[in-house]
C-alpha cells in the first residue's frame, strides 16, 4: 500500500487508496509506523498539480481521521509538521497544508481535544502564512482562523493579537467571525 500512494501514476496511486481503506475497515488497530508513514505521503499530495491526486489525498486523509483503528492524534501531529523551507517559500505547500487544516478542523470539531486550535494556528505562524507573499496563504490563513474561531469563539481571534499580525488584519478577522457567529 505505502508503495503504491508514492507511485506518480493515478490509477496506481488511487487503487492504493481504495485498497489503504478496504485494509482499514477490517483492522482494530491500525500499525502506527505505517500510517504516519502513509499521511506523510498524503500530506505531500496535497500539493500536488493534479487535482485528482489532491482530492483523493484530502478524501484518504479525512478516511483516515475517521477510523477508530487510528488514532486521531497521529494524523494532526503528522499535519502539524513544519514544511521544508524550499516548499514553504513558493506558497503551494502551505496553502494546502492550511487548507486541510481547516477541513480537518471542522471534519473534527466534535473531537476538539485531539485537534487543539492553538497548535493549528502555531503552525500557521510558523509557516509565515498571516504575511506570506502569496495572497492565496494568507486568505488560506485566514480562513483558518475564521473557522477555528466559529467552533472555538472569538478567543482564537483575540489570541492573533499578541502576534506579528497586523491589528488591520486582526480586526478584520473579528469582523468576520462576528458577521458569522450572529447567523447562527
Amino acid at each position: 500500500i505505502e508503495f503504491g500512494i508514492v507511485d506518480k501514476n493515478q490509477q496506481v496511486y488511487l487503487s492504493a487508496l481504495v485498497l489503504l481503506s478496504s485494509t482499514l475497515a477490517q483492522t482494530e488497530r491500525a500499525p502506527t509506523n505505517h500510517i504516519s508513514r502513509i499521511v506523510s505521503q498524503l500530506l505531500q499530495k496535497l500539493s500536488d498539480s493534479s487535482r485528482k491526486v489532491v482530492e483523493g489525498s484530502e478524501i484518504a486523509l479525512l478516511s483516515l481521521a475517521n477510523f477508530e483503528c487510528v488514532d486521531l492524534s497521529q494524523i494532526v501531529n503528522s499535519s502539524l509538521r513544519k514544511i521544508k523551507s524550499k516548499e514553504s517559500k513558493g506558497g503551494r505547500a502551505v496553502k494546502a497544508r492550511l487548507e486541510w487544516l481547516d477541513k480537518l478542523a471542522v471534519e473534527t470539531h466534535s473531537q476538539a481535544m485531539d485537534v487543539p486550535w492553538s497548535r493549528l494556528l502555531e503552525f500557521a505562524k510558523a509557516s509565515r502564512a498571516f504575511d506570506h507573499k502569496d495572497a492565496a496563504v494568507r486568505d488560506a490563513a485566514k480562513s483558518l482562523a475564521i473557522t477555528l474561531s466559529v467552533i472555538h469563539g472569538e478567543s482564537v481571534l483575540q489570541s492573533l493579537k499578541s502576534w506579528p499580525v497586523s491589528l488591520r488584519v486582526c480586526d478584520g478577522l473579528i469582523s468576520r467571525h462576528l458577521e458569522l457567529t450572529k447567523c447562527k
